[in-house]
This record gives C-alpha cells, sequence and structure tokens, in this order.
C-alpha cells in the first residue's frame, strides 16, 4: 500500500503556479505532480483555486462553435478549442444548437466526389485515403455505402 500524500507548502506553491496555466489540464498538473487528478481538484478546492476558463466563453469561441459542430462534431470542437468534450457538450445545449450524431467524423460532399472519382479512375483504397486524410478502411466502407446508395458506377473495376 502506498504512503498517503501529505500536502506541504511546496506542493501548494507548485500547484499555485500550475492551475493558472492555460494549455495545461488538470490531469496534466496531477502527472507533472505525480498525483491523481482527484487530489489535484481536492487540494483546488481547499485552496479556493479556480482556472480562468471555467465558464467563459469569447464570441469567437461560440462563432466557432455554432460553425463547426454539426459539420465536425464535439471532438474536432474540443482539440480546436482546447476545452473538454463535457464543455462543448453543455455550451452547445445552451446555445440551443443541434447535437451531431454520434459520429464525429461527417464526410462532406467533396469526398464523395474524391472517393468516386478516384476509384473509376483505378486508384487504390490507401491512395484515396492520403487524399482525403481517412483511413483505407473508412474510405472502403465510404465506397461501400455509395454504392449501396447508387451513387457509384456498379462496373467499376478498380484495384483494392
Amino acid at each position: 500500500m502506498t504512503a498517503k500524500f501529505r500536502w506541504s507548502d511546496e506542493s501548494d506553491r507548485v500547484l499555485v503556479r500550475l492551475v493558472p496555466v492555460p494549455d495545461l489540464l488538470i490531469k496534466d498538473i496531477a502527472k507533472k505532480m505525480k498525483l491523481s487528478r482527484n487530489q489535484v481538484l481536492r487540494r483546488m478546492k481547499t485552496l479556493d483555486l479556480e482556472r480562468g476558463r471555467v465558464g467563459e466563453w469569447s464570441e469567437d469561441e461560440i462563432a466557432f462553435l455554432r460553425s463547426n459542430l454539426t459539420v465536425k462534431g464535439f471532438v474536432h470542437c474540443a482539440a480546436a478549442l482546447g476545452r473538454s468534450r463535457e464543455a462543448i457538450n453543455v455550451q452547445s445545449r445552451r446555445l440551443g444548437l443541434d447535437n451531431p450524431s454520434p459520429r464525429s467524423d461527417y464526410w462532406q460532399a467533396s469526398e464523395d466526389r474524391v472517393v468516386l472519382a478516384n476509384r473509376v479512375s483505378g486508384q487504390t483504397y490507401a491512395q484515396t485515403s492520403a487524399e482525403t486524410g481517412r483511413t483505407p478502411e473508412a474510405v472502403r466502407y465510404r465506397y461501400g455505402v455509395l454504392k449501396k446508395a447508387g451513387q457509384a458506377a456498379e462496373d467499376e473495376k478498380g484495384p483494392r
């Protein structure tokens, strides 16, 4: 069994110094201090420390969320804004935005056109994946979806 961690003046100073760093997540602070996330959160509460970003959304962030959530999804918006998926979910509900489907990797019409054109020209799924930024498996699956929907040529015989 490991010994219980005792907060010292020095560990408090480290915590006070790390909490305001905007790009540092609580889990990163915990990792640096070799503590659990809950230990850090409890000590922050004891010391009355708050993160500057909690609850504060700039107009630019809200505009980004409005224009990208339904197209790119929670994961993309969270990464781009440096916020958690939970924060994106809560803010999207506050703004009354439509939640995207659980998949955050919607296929754009332009990507569909690339998949179809590349298959007709005989390119492999791997070549198409490099162009679209998708995995070869995703490209293969998408081509199957398009083919089933009648958007792909039935007599296509390109390499895999």
